[in-house]
């Protein structure tokens, strides 16, 4: 809606701005709901290309408004090559642990924590044989907390050891970070050593201009796309609804919702006509919508659907979207997202 209300407002830069900032707010709630999925699994790795400057400007924001408020936290980015390609959501969620690990080592009062970025050549990077980059990322997290002894330091990364106390600590967070870095074909190292304070060293290979994949939706689509095709969305999320058929109409379709999504076979087989596109929700309270598209689908042939959910489908599902070509459009999403779902499960060409 935030989105809807920014394009109503060009001719009002104040109010504009606050409609923008409603924006990122929900950008920033969208990305922890992201991680917090994907910690709890259910949210599958997804690989993309990773801007880690924008990205540690994230994790700053997280921490300063949140989990580490206390902390004095500094940032130096001046890698001149900070893209690499992985899941942004494993990444994110390990520099978040590593601010965390940095508050609960220091001080509340004269804690600091300073993040700093630089380009090094792979011959630089210590403990890679096989590189998978001429180019990697260094990050360096530096705290000025208590620090660890040789001993510590050496077990730092091991699953499950922790030196907090009891139901403070899980010993999964720095094994996390390793595992991610692992996973991302860089490494990790750590210096420290008591009361003066701890740095890690993170590398990650970094994409050239050539190896970036292009950004997808690559257009801003403006105006009018439809020519008054019907479109029925379908969610138990009544806002959803409204916001969804209020962009398609905008768009130039015919867009309408479904007030009781359990009726919805016997709503459509009651007319000749059948939408040409449907918005589904993948998981509404009682109803196997992948099993209700089938049989709506065995009524009308021709109709087509694009299915929407806030977690990645199950292999079984992805199996049914994939076999009866349909689109999945992850939730939360923008309109601009919806409206290249749509304009892609139709096929339209402006």
């Amino acid at each position: 809606f935030a989105e809807l209300l920014r394009d109503d407002l060009e001719d009002r830069p104040e109010q504009r701005e606050d409609a923008i900032r409603i924006i990122r707010s929900a950008e920033r709630a969208t990305g922890l709901t992201r991680r917090l999925l994907m910690f709890s699994r259910k949210r599958s790795a997804v690989t993309e290309d990773v801007d880690v400057h924008l990205l540690l400007e994230e994790v700053v924001h997280l921490l300063q408004k949140g989990v580490a408020a206390q902390l004095q936290i500094s940032t130096d980015l001046r890698a001149t090559s900070f893209v690499v390609r992985g899941d942004s959501a494993q990444i994110q969620n390990a520099f978040l642990n590593l601010g965390i690990n940095a508050r609960d080592a220091t001080d509340d009062a004269t804690g600091t924590l300073s993040i700093q970025t630089r380009t090094v050549p792979a011959a630089a990077v210590p403990g890679i044989e096989h590189p998978t980059s001429a180019v990697f990322l260094e990050v360096l997290v530096r705290d000025n907390g208590t620090g660890m002894d040789e001993q510590t330091r050496r077990r730092a990364f091991e699953p499950y050891f922790t030196t907090k106390g009891e139901g403070k600590g899980t010993g999964l967070g720095l094994a996390g970070v390793y595992g991610m870095v692992q996973s991302h074909f860089g490494t990790i190292e750590v210096q420290s050593a008591l009361g003066r304070g701890t740095t890690f060293a993170l590398y990650l290979p970094t994409l050239s201009q050539g190896q970036r994949q292009a950004s997808d939706p690559i257009e801003q689509i403006m105006g009018p796309i439809g020519s008054q095709q019907r479109i029925l969305v379908v969610d138990d999320e009544q806002d959803i609804c409204t916001f969804a058929v209020e962009v398609l109409q905008r768009a130039g379709f015919s867009a309408q919702t479904c007030a009781r999504p359990d009726q919805m076979v016997s709503t459509l087989s009651a007319h000749a006509s059948a939408p040409q596109l449907l918005v589904l929700d993948l998981r509404m309270p009682g109803l196997d919508t992948l099993d209700l598209f089938q049989r709506i689908q065995a009524v009308h042939p021709s109709i087509s659907a694009v299915v929407t959910s806030g977690i990645s489908p199950s292999a079984r599902e992805s199996e049914v979207i994939e076999a009866r070509g349909l689109g999945f459009l992850p939730k939360p999403y923008t309109h601009q997202a919806l409206l290249h779902a749509v304009k892609a499960q139709l096929r339209l060409e402006a």
